[in-house]
């Protein structure tokens, strides 16, 4: 009897010694695959980051391109181009609380000065242009188009819109019969729930 009870702590004790190895190994194999799951989440998280930084830096490249090409295009306009960087800055502060983008206003802007020559009236027609935008739920770039200049083509898709301007309008009578229909569309849009989120 006393040979089987020693076998049998024999057997006991070599079995615990291969529990506690096979732990040790599995505790290995889990921690191995936590390393692994820890670096690729950490990879993943990396890859991220560098695609945001990338993103930013591709960002502020095109900003400094378009601020580049408005400098430009007010050098280009003539008079005093101080005064008229200030004005059209006003006029982005503007349309950013009108939930435009800051690109968005100064490419209106610069369509619209290409179109008028001027910079006043340009700022003007914008201010029009923003109304349009929002009361007819078209992209500020397309509104900026159309009251560019007032072409042919351009009161058709004023009719579509139901603005009825006369045959033989002149221009400023087009533009005001545009102003009438969609006056502080942009104000009201930038109250709404949609403004405010888009300001945000």
């Amino acid at each position: 009897m006393a040979d089987v009870r020693v076998d049998v702590n024999l057997d006991t004790s070599k079995a615990e010694a291969e529990a506690k190895t096979f732990k040790g190994k599995m505790e290995g194999v889990f921690g191995d695959i936590a390393k692994v799951a820890g670096g690729i989440l950490a990879a993943g998280a990396a890859q991220q980051i560098g695609g945001f930084l990338k993103s930013a830096v591709e960002g502020a490249m095109e900003e400094e391109a378009a601020t580049k090409r408005l400098e430009q295009a007010l050098r280009n306009a003539g008079g005093a181009f101080d005064e008229n960087t200030a004005k059209v800055n006003a006029a982005i502060d503007a349309g950013q609380k009108k939930a435009f983008t800051d690109d968005q206003v100064r490419d209106s802007f610069q369509q619209l000065l290409a179109a008028t020559g001027d910079v006043n009236e340009a700022l003007d027609r914008q201010k029009l242009a923003m109304d349009l935008s929002r009361g007819a739920g078209i992209s500020l770039e397309q509104a900026s188009k159309m009251v560019g200049k007032v072409t042919e083509e351009n009161v058709d898709a004023f009719k579509r819109m139901g603005i009825n301007i006369k045959d033989g309008a002149t221009e400023a009578e087009a533009l005001a019969t545009v102003q009438a229909k969609f006056a502080g569309q942009s104000d009201a849009y930038a109250k709404s729930t949609a403004g405010q989120f888009e300001q945000a």
